[in-house]
């Protein structure tokens, strides 16, 4: 596989992580906060994952790998030859509305409203619409120097709401061509740059755990 390079791109979403007070870009809201569902893209407004990401709270820096960021999402478009990659940290994706045909390295996922996704750092990723959605909304929330995972079930014992079994894993899939240009979004210490190579990231036939 070649890799082409970095190059700038230009990007439609808000991004901010730093949330220091030393950022004159971010400010404490002294009360608490609430806001109505956000607009989704018009019909000819052609956005995908990438440019409908945009940053609403959050807390501490991921260069300090302490903190967390909430974010909404809105596209109406999906991402072709086109992948997502966070180096800052995991991804909890929560659909409010429109069902979405989510690609990994390690498969495929079909997610829908009421379900959650977690996709850890440094994982190269697809988020496009299911056949016969129009336009998807949801939120996200990130964290930074811990990691997603599994509560302890505690007192509740096998009782309890997080088992294993619960939880579905990515089927596994591989491109149908390969060797295509593909563009992947890094976000870096919460900034976006792209990453141009000639090949798809998606080349995995099976996974094992």
């Amino acid at each position: 596989m070649l890799l082409v390079g970095y190059k700038p791109i230009k990007t439609r979403s808000h991004i901010e992580n730093c949330f220091l007070s030393l950022n004159p870009k971010v400010e404490t809201l002294p009360e608490q906060a609430e806001w109505s569902p956000f607009p989704l893209p018009a019909d000819d407004d052609h956005v995908d994952f990438t440019d409908g990401l945009h940053t609403l709270a959050g807390s501490g820096d991921p260069n300090l790998r302490e903190g967390i960021a909430l974010y909404v999402y809105m596209f109406n478009t999906n991402m072709t030859n086109k992948a997502y990659c966070n180096t800052d940290g995991d991804f909890l994706i929560c659909p409010q509305t429109g069902i979405l045909d989510v690609q990994t390295e390690m498969g495929k996922l079909f997610v829908q409203p009421g379900e959650i996704m977690v996709v850890q750092r440094g994982v190269r990723f697809s988020v496009n619409l299911a056949e016969g959605q129009k336009a998807a909304r949801g939120y996200i929330t990130e964290v930074w120097g811990s990691m997603w995972e599994l509560p302890d079930l505690g007192p509740l014992g096998g009782h309890g709401l997080a088992n294993a079994r619960d939880f579905l894993h990515p089927v596994a899939f591989i491109d149908d061509d390969l060797h295509v240009n593909f563009d992947i979004v890094m976000k870096n210490n919460g900034k976006h740059i792209a990453l141009e190579q000639d090949h798809s990231p998606y080349d995995v036939v099976a996974w094992v755990c």
